[in-house]
């Protein structure tokens, strides 16, 4: 019997001594794909973490914001860059970055790898705040009640303006119109993240009865739909002496809201708690047309406050929309928790806040603020 040629045979290895790359082993013998995401990212983090890098980060462009960046694994030296190489040899570790240029907006690992922008940022220039449940705090509040007291608002404002000639119709009427069609249509600009024109159904709403109502008389007759439910909103304690902390820091402070009311119901609402000399920037999405998550929106407010993303942070009481969302475009999130979202999982992660006083100790302690 002749013995297998030395050519023919088939090289063996010794069994890999890690269960890790045990695993990986079995399963690039069963042709799975064998990235590990989340421990490239561990692994990279923490050795940049370790040495301390954080300076050496920010003067390369590939992790600068908007940078689309892609940890992968691999031995290879083609499609890398040659200052990816020099930090890799730098290290001595088989992780590395790369450059991806096929990545999708929407790819986990992108939204990831821009989280890795936080390094680079050595201090806090902006803080945006949402502003129902974070800023404003309605509790437990009855909205269907609030928004039907300020229908009879709106109504009684209406009948003002009547003519003698002019027939209205009855109050219920009026009220069961509006409400229906501004809740189909809420529904509707978060299925499709296209905020609605308030005041043009209003306007289209009134305009069977014989009313052609000015702008200014529009508007306020969106603000009565809305006073009553804003009588019932809360602040935090010493929010005042917190905004003017941050200030002190030189932290500028925004508003980035979803919202179809009109921007000027809601200025309306932060000069009545005196807090429109800490937001100059406020960005609402009836002005922009454009809903949170979108990643325009929260480019629109950056470029108001003229700030990159890694050097603002994002306060808001919704994951989606206030700390996945802004994470897209290298804006770190922190969550804040209250009435409504007490029960709210949220990842490890996520940094969390029950109190808006708390920020400033927060920052101080993440930043060089």
């Amino acid at each position: 019997m002749s013995e297998t040629p030395l050519w023919s045979q088939k090289k063996t290895y010794p069994p890999p001594k890690s269960p890790k790359i045990a695993l990986w082993a079995q399963k690039k013998a069963l042709g799975c794909k064998v990235l590990d995401t989340w421990s490239v990212h561990v692994r990279l983090k923490t050795v940049l973490l370790t040495v301390g890098l954080e300076a050496l980060l920010k003067s390369y462009s590939l992790f600068q914001p908007y940078s689309p960046v892609l940890l992968t694994y691999g031995r290879s030296r083609k499609f890398v860059p040659k200052k990816t190489r020099k930090i890799k040899k730098l290290f001595k570790t088989r992780f590395f970055a790369k450059k991806s240029v096929k990545t999708s907006q929407n790819s986990p690992f992108l939204a990831y790898s821009r989280s890795l922008c936080y390094l680079s940022a050595m201090r806090i220039n902006a803080v945006i705040f949402d502003l129902g449940e974070t800023l404003f705090n309605y509790g437990r509040a009855n909205v269907n009640a609030c928004f039907r007291r300020g229908a009879r608002l709106a109504y009684e404002y209406l009948e003002s303006l009547a003519g003698p000639e002019q027939k209205m119709c009855s109050f219920d009427h009026y009220f069961t119109v509006h409400f229906l069609y501004i809740r189909f249509l809420y529904i509707w600009s978060m299925v499709v993240g296209r905020e609605f024109d308030c005041l043009a159904l209003l306007n289209r709403r009134i305009q069977p009865m014989g009313f052609n109502l000015t702008p200014d008389q529009l508007e306020e007759l969106a603000c009565l739909w809305y006073d009553v439910l804003g009588q019932q909103a809360q602040l935090e304690d010493n929010l005042h002496r917190t905004l003017e902390e941050l200030q002190k820091m030189g932290v500028q402070t925004a508003i980035l809201s979803n919202t179809f009311l009109p921007g000027i119901a809601l200025d309306r609402h932060l000069s009545r708690f005196g807090l429109m000399e800490f937001f100059p920037v406020r960005v609402y999405s009836s002005d922009t047309i454009i809903r949170k998550p979108n990643r325009r929106i929260y480019l629109e407010c950056l470029k108001q406050l003229n700030v990159e993303p890694a050097q603002a942070i994002m306060v808001g009481d919704r994951l989606r929309e206030d700390v996945r969302g802004p994470g897209r475009v290298g804006i770190r999130g922190i969550f804040k928790r209250g009435i409504v979202n007490a029960r709210k999982h949220v990842p490890a992660d996520v940094p969390v806040i029950d109190r808006i006083a708390q920020l400033p100790e927060w920052i101080k302690n993440n930043y060089d603020n």
